[in-house]
């Protein structure tokens, strides 16, 4: 038997504007359109690299719509958490872990 099921992550791309905000309806549209295609194992914050670039309220906010929209009883989200410092990493870890998520990406930025 083993340990994790075995699937096809998904990326799931951060919209943003010029002004670096979060482009909310695209997102939500994007992540459910990833859903209706079948795949149910997303995450954020993952390879992409923006994780550490992102500051904690913009953070908490995709986390918070991405935990919205992956709440489906067959969704495995995860979430990336990337950081210049173990303090941040871990302020991170637990802001998702509150939000409801239980599967992360640890990575050290490179």
């Amino acid at each position: 038997m083993t340990r994790y099921h075995q699937a096809i992550l998904v990326s799931c791309e951060i919209p943003c504007d010029e002004n670096e905000n979060l482009m909310e309806d695209l997102f939500r549209r994007e992540i459910r359109h990833v859903l209706s295609l079948g795949f149910h194992n997303l995450y954020v914050f993952g390879t992409a690299g923006e994780g550490y670039a992102v500051d904690t309220a913009r953070f908490e906010r995709i986390v918070e719509v991405f935990f919205e929209e992956t709440r489906g009883p067959d969704v495995f989200p995860q979430v990336g958490v990337i950081g210049l410092s173990t303090a941040n990493v871990l302020e991170r870890l637990r802001f998702a872990h509150r939000t409801g998520f239980r599967a992360f990406q640890i990575s050290l930025p490179s």
